[in-house]
């Protein structure tokens, strides 16, 4: 069921009083813990003008079907919210694990760019999720992943920065995204 906000929770046809917006208002009111995830997925395909997630009807190995192009957004930030301590890595890693083609014994990164994004700042109050300058964007083109990485399951921040891959600003995502389907980067 895609919902849009304003469906209402019935027992035996009684309105509860209660909506799918008050569930998402209850389960994702701290955009800092589990949908961080989800969040930078939505940001990217709101930059490229994607107004519905392609890949809720059917489960797909890839979280944004654009242009032809199927995109994996993959996020990190330096704050945890399940960290008690003041303690903050500096060393962020995303996920690159190949999967199984469907139906095949092809195991492959399913898609054809990845946008890695971090969300920065070391306390809750400077990693403000709703401030799209405390977000980095990378844009890598899976054929470089493939190339580079191998068998990798993860990538650093550090390796993505080393192979000269720079931040995007939320501006400029599209632009880089188109870029790089099309072969205009030059990376």
């Amino acid at each position: 069921m895609k919902a849009h906000g304003e469906e209402v929770f019935t027992d035996r046809g009684k309105d509860l009083g209660i909506s799918v917006i008050d569930f998402w208002r209850y389960m994702y009111n701290d955009l800092l813990a589990d949908p961080r995830n989800d969040l930078a997925e939505y940001l990217v395909a709101h930059a490229l003008g994607n107004t519905r997630a392609s890949n809720i009807e059917n489960w797909e190995l890839y979280d944004i079907d654009y242009c032809g192009k199927r995109i994996e957004v993959k996020c990190s930030g330096y704050f945890q919210t399940w960290r008690k301590d003041d303690k903050v890595s500096q060393q962020r890693t995303f996920s690159i694990a190949k999967a199984y083609t469907p139906g095949t014994e092809l195991l492959e990164r399913q898609n054809d760019v990845y946008v890695f994004c971090l969300l920065l700042g070391n306390t809750r109050q400077e990693a403000d999720p709703t401030k799209l300058e405390h977000w980095e964007f990378y844009v890598v083109p899976t054929a470089f992943i493939n190339e580079h990485c191998g068998e990798n399951k993860t990538i650093s921040l550090s390796r993505i920065k080393s192979f000269g891959f720079e931040p995007i600003p939320y501006a400029e995502l599209k632009n880089e995204i188109d870029g790089v389907i099309s072969n205009r980067s030059g990376t």
